[in-house]
């Protein structure tokens, strides 16, 4: 009974391919003896995995590979090793590597177009460019490490590899038959140069698809033999485009190589959203279909025969150290066409079976079919010339009538590629035609954009416009206020003189008299007054707070006098009528916290100008100031009886709510409570009051 290999949980259904690295298997998990899921397995080379370093520096780097996840990267399900063997296992899709499409193409004739070309390498350097994004690169690119599946996708692999073989500098050199021509010349995969192994990579894969020449075979500068090089599906030079593009990877000299994997992404990107080329998936996917139909009829086949059996019963083995098919594979050179490079060997398609693409499929079985029936034909004729008197069989008409049966099936079988040639055509226009509309609607997008944004521009500047006018009406309010207040500070002034003349006796008529008679004139004979008093007094003064306020004496307060109804009214009554009225001159505690309107407050000054302060620079790039603007932030202060700002708050902050300050109101708290006022006082008490203040910011 057949027996099947095992590698730890995985069986090995079939070799796909050998590389100079190793072997890929198609493998499965199983459930009760069913196949439950496939994978891809990819096992190092026992000269490579039997080496503990490049085997730690593997299983280190898979770790952080495995976290990758892009639609152009082949996901990674475990590194593992076991019994000296090295493997890792891959989500499972049905298609080749690269290497094997590529040995395809030159075995049959059967180019890659440019279209195919640029996909390939798009998808690449989208894989690449992504893991960038990541912090890592690959740094051992080539057509083995680049899978084409069936359905047209492509998907890298293969990121582990080149910090493990930087563990071994001596045995890389043995990797340069097989892999030195997507290296460039006088490096290796030791070199510290990642980024230039990845661009150079993709640079010569993509040459190589195009000419179907490997780039490093070559002599002479990049650019001139870019220059030189025709196109294998089309024989005509390689386009500018692209060739500035080659340019830019192959040459590390070149004024405009890349230094970046994601600039070459980028730049690719724009050549295939130029509308000059229209690559798409469904087309690789038919080409692959033309040139490995045989192949994936058979693969068919065994997957649906692998999911109906049941694998209790089949012997298991442990896989070998280094996994081979079980019969020998045959080299492509032992059939007369180009081989893969020295050191790789790859499962060779049954002969005569692939078919060409549509247009251009081979017609060797024809030919062979018309040689035997010619063969045939002439035994026959020879072999009846000389009987056909006694049987009777006339040769003339037999070679005839095979004539014309082999016409007949050449006639169908040309019918035939008439018609997948007529429907590829249909399929390919109805791509095309898909394709516009795919670019035509990004464009109808774009524009879309443009104008979402120049809206949202207009409605940006509008609000900033109301913004600006309601600030304007602020300032105006505030000054109106200001007004307000000055107005009422004048009248509170013309109170205090008032209540000073009631204060000394002097009558509203006697006030402003310039020749009336002094008040302690009328009163030699009046008790002195009891309330204890500072050793001086003065006027007291009235002042707002202002930027540039002055310093004043405060009053010392005193007692109303007690006036005697006078001798010319015998009932007082007179007297008291004409007397003041009563102010209270109660004196406050010091330090006591007293109402700004109080009349009887001496207000606090500013002593000390202040400059207006700066809006923060990245306020004014970020747009929340305007260059030129004037921010004014209003304080309300707490000035003890010393003059100084024991408490600072904000009151009005001219910033639209929720908008970043940029820290310019925790400038205002500060430059506030540096502010220095005269001490306000009642009734020549020092005491603490709330004053309001407002903090300009300019925008220089």
């Amino acid at each position: 009974m057949e027996s099947i290999k095992k590698f730890n949980k995985f069986h090995l259904l079939e070799l796909q391919e050998e590389t100079g690295l190793g072997t890929t298997w198609r493998a499965a998990e199983m459930v009760n003896g069913k196949i439950d899921k496939y994978f891809l397995m990819d096992f190092i080379s026992e000269s490579l995995s039997g080496n503990d370093d490049f085997l730690d520096q593997f299983l280190n780097q898979s770790m952080i590979t495995a976290k990758l996840e892009h639609p152009n990267i082949l996901r990674q399900v475990t590194s593992l090793p076991e019994n000296g063997k090295l493997a890792t296992a891959y989500e499972y899709y049905e298609g080749f590597s690269l290497y094997r499409v590529l040995d395809r193409c030159n075995s049959e004739g059967f180019p890659l177009s440019i279209d195919h070309a640029l996909l390939v390498t798009s998808k690449m350097l989208s894989a690449l460019a992504y893991a960038k994004t990541k912090h890592m690169t690959h740094g051992f690119v080539n057509p083995s490490v680049v899978f084409v599946t069936h359905e047209g996708e492509i998907k890298v692999k293969g990121f582990a590899l080149n910090s493990a073989l930087r563990a071994l500098p001596g045995l890389v050199a043995d990797l340069e038959s097989t892999y030195g021509n997507y290296v460039p010349k006088g490096m290796d995969y030791t070199s510290e140069d990642r980024d230039q192994l990845d661009i150079f990579g993709c640079g010569a894969i993509l040459y190589e698809m195009l000419t179907g020449e490997p780039f490093n075979e070559g002599g002479g500068d990049a650019a001139t033999r870019i220059g030189n090089a025709v196109t294998a599906s089309e024989g005509e030079s390689i386009p500018t485009q692209i060739a500035n593009i080659l340019v830019s990877a192959l040459d590390p000299k070149a004024p405009s190589a890349y230094t970046d994997i994601q600039k070459m992404s980028k730049d690719m990107e724009d050549l295939l959203y130029s509308g000059e080329y229209s690559p798409t998936t469904f087309n690789l996917a038919f080409f692959m279909h033309s040139a490995f139909r045989v192949e994936m009829e058979e693969l068919a086949e065994k997957i649906s025969n692998e999911k109906e059996k049941n694998f209790l019963n089949t012997p298991v083995e442990e896989a070998k150290a280094s996994p081979t098919a079980a019969a020998p594979v045959a080299s492509a050179t032992s059939a007369g066409v180009k081989g893969p490079p020295p050191g790789v060997t790859m499962p060779e398609p049954a002969a005569a079976t692939v078919p060409a693409a549509s247009g251009g499929r081979s017609k060797m079985p024809i030919l062979i079919g018309v040689v035997v029936l010619l063969v045939v034909a002439a035994i026959g004729y020879t072999f009846m010339s000389g009987s056909a008197p006694e049987d009777g069989i006339d040769a003339d008409k037999l070679a005839k009538d095979l004539e014309a049966e082999r016409q007949a099936r050449e006639m169908e079988e040309l019918k035939r590629q008439n018609e997948e040639l007529i429907k590829a055509q249909e399929i390919i226009a109805q791509e095309q035609a898909r394709r516009e509309k795919e670019i035509k609607a990004k464009q109808l997008e774009a524009e879309v954009k443009q104008i979402e944004e120049d809206l949202a521009r207009m409605k940006a500047k509008e609000e900033q416009d109301q913004l600006q006018r309601k600030l304007q009406k602020q300032m105006q309010e505030l000054e109106r206020k200001k007004e307000e207040i000055d107005t009422l500070a004048k009248q509170q002034e013309k109170k205090e003189k008032e209540l000073e003349n009631l204060v000394e006796g002097k009558g509203p008529a006697t006030a402003t008299a310039k020749t009336a008679t002094p008040a302690k004139d009328t009163r030699i004979n009046e008790p002195k007054m009891t309330t204890p008093q500072p050793a001086t007094t003065k006027k007291p003064q009235t002042q707002v707070a202002s930027n540039a306020g002055t310093t004043s004496d405060t009053p010392l307060p005193v007692s109303p006098p007690e006036k005697t109804p006078s001798s010319d009214s015998p009932s007082g009554a007179g007297a008291e009528a004409g007397s003041p009225p009563k102010v209270d001159v109660t004196p406050p505690k010091i330090g006591e916290l007293v109402d700004l309107n109080d009349p009887n407050l001496n207000k606090p000054v500013l002593l000390k100008p202040y400059n207006p302060q700066k809006v923060p620079k990245k306020a004014i790039r970020a747009g929340v100031v305007k260059r030129g603007r004037t921010l004014v932030f209003l304080m309300r202060l707490l000035v003890n009886e010393n003059g100084k700002v024991d408490q600072a708050e904000l009151v009005r902050n001219p910033l639209k709510p929720g908008e970043s300050d940029y820290g310019m109101v925790d400038d205002a708290i500060e430059v506030a409570q540096d502010l220095y006022f005269s001490a306000p006082s009642k009734l020549g008490v020092p005491v603490k009051t709330w004053v309001y203040i407002g903090l300009p910011f300019k925008a220089n």
